[in-house]
């Protein structure tokens, strides 16, 4: 645990925050009129919070206090017509909150896996299907729509704020001093959230990684898991895994849940001494009963949110830094790639060769030492030997899975390396130890290997792999 957290620290203090947004830009850029027009409807709904406390002032002064029906009708009215406006952009903004995070989530799957389909089978090596799928895709939804959905309602409070400490000046300026350094104080405690649930947010991703793992391996080996009674064994490790997500999960309430009794604290110490000193500037005649009013309805309009903005404030951060790890994974560049001069191989003429070639796929562990081979073109060559003993590395290695340590392998003399991948792998017909069939008909994953084959071709490959008899 104290290794891991060890490990998490040491990447965190690799991410350059500001350049992971500007690595963002292109993904935000396509739908930026739409990002903005949604971000600028939040601003009426929020600065028409301040509606209802301003109008409260005359109605408590003409109507409640001077006891006088010359309140004007059309102030009923206003509010009325204010609050459906706000409603209507209420629906507008996300609206277009949903269609921007949707699109930009899409553009960055895309990209992600993209990237994915770019990586070496040394990473598929390293790490487990949870991880990537965590990784690629749950990330992804968390740095767009998460983020975008908690911006608005961000926003919106925020300039339903800055409207309603207007509303507190009109009335008061001495009021609005107290509300004012209250408000500055419930807020202060956001400013380290971020740094205080780094560790837990990248931790949980690596356990939550784990529960999609559990999920895959039951699916796939499932009949090894029935045929040696492995059952109880999985699910141990399965509930280990649900386990540590509770006590991470727990760990970030510790960090972050005080915030809102806190919060609650703050506001009410507020509100309470804006109700004394109110009362005193009242009796002295320096404010209307009215001016009061409207000022306590604008203070807990402005406060009530605020006691729950530490929630929305906590998933931003945690948006924040999913962005952070998708930025890292679209950073990734794979080991094995075309050089910017790679010829194109048009069949194999003479032969394959393997020159004094060692391979290892963990530092210092060599699997393959000097090993020198020479395949003739039309001849066939059988490697027999123990298990683990190197057979499957050896044909690894000629379709560029890996990359050899040092020594090379060619083809009529030319390395495969100097060989762009595309035109080597069209080269090359692998059959594997394991089956896998891609999701669709027989017929669908036979069209993989040659997308134009004709009908004859596909009966011979359906004969020849001895489906003809089922």
């Amino acid at each position: 645990m104290i290794e891991d957290k060890i490990q998490i620290d040491e990447e965190i203090k690799k991410l350059p925050f500001i350049e992971h947004y500007k690595k963002m830009w292109p993904f935000v850029k396509p739908y930026m009129f739409r990002a903005i027009l949604a971000i600028l409807i939040c601003i009426p709904i929020g600065a028409l919070d301040s509606v209802v406390a301003l109008a409260l002032k005359p109605y408590m002064d003409l109507v409640l206090v001077d006891k006088t029906d010359r309140l004007p009708a059309y102030i009923p009215l206003l509010i009325v017509a204010f609050t459906t406006v706000q409603g209507f952009l209420n629906y507008a903004a996300t609206y277009l909150n949903t269609w921007v995070g949707t699109k930009i989530n899409q553009d960055l799957k895309r990209a992600l896996f993209k990237k994915l389909l770019s990586l070496e089978i040394a990473f598929y090596d390293k790490n487990n299907s949870g991880y990537i799928m965590q990784r690629f895709s749950s990330d992804a939804d968390m740095a767009c729509t998460g983020l975008l959905d908690n911006l608005k309602v961000f926003i919106s409070r925020l300039f339903s704020s800055l409207s309603l400490i207007c509303v507190l000046i009109y009335n008061s300026w001495q009021l609005s001093i107290i509300a004012i350094v209250v408000l500055g104080c419930a807020l202060l405690p956001l400013a380290s959230v971020k740094r205080r649930i780094k560790f837990i947010v990248l931790k949980n991703v690596t356990e939550a990684s784990k529960v999609f793992t559990n999920y895959n391996e039951t699916y796939s080996g499932a009949k090894t898991i029935y045929s040696y009674n492995l059952q109880q064994k999985i699910y141990n490790k399965f509930d280990n895994t649900l386990r540590t997500i509770f006590k991470l999960t727990m760990k970030m309430v510790q960090k972050t849940a005080w915030m809102t009794p806190a919060l609650h604290i703050i506001v009410s110490i507020g509100i309470g001494a804006v109700i004394g000193y109110g009362s005193y500037l009242i009796v002295n005649g320096d404010i209307t009963s009215g001016n009061f009013v409207s000022f306590i309805t604008a203070l807990i309009l402005l406060y009530t949110p605020i006691k729950s903005i530490g929630k929305n404030y906590n998933a931003m951060q945690v948006s924040f830094l999913a962005i952070e790890r998708v930025v890292e994974i679209l950073e990734t560049e794979p080991t094995i790639f075309d050089k910017p001069n790679a010829v194109t191989l048009k069949g194999v003429k003479k032969s394959i060769n393997f020159n004094h070639v060692y391979f290892e796929y963990k530092e210092g562990v060599p699997v393959l030492k000097d090993i020198n081979l020479e395949v003739k073109a039309g001849t066939t060559v059988a490697l027999v030997g123990n298990s683990g003993g190197g057979k499957t590395t050896i044909v690894n290695l000629i379709p560029r899975f890996y990359d050899v340590k040092s020594g090379s392998i060619t083809i009529d003399k030319t390395d495969i390396r100097d060989i762009s991948l595309e035109s080597l792998r069209d080269n090359i017909a692998v059959v594997f130890q394991d089956n896998f069939l891609f999701a669709g008909t027989i017929r669908d994953n036979i069209l993989l290997g040659k997308e134009d084959a004709t009908e004859e071709e596909i009966a011979t490959a359906v004969k020849m792999a001895c489906l003809d008899e089922f």
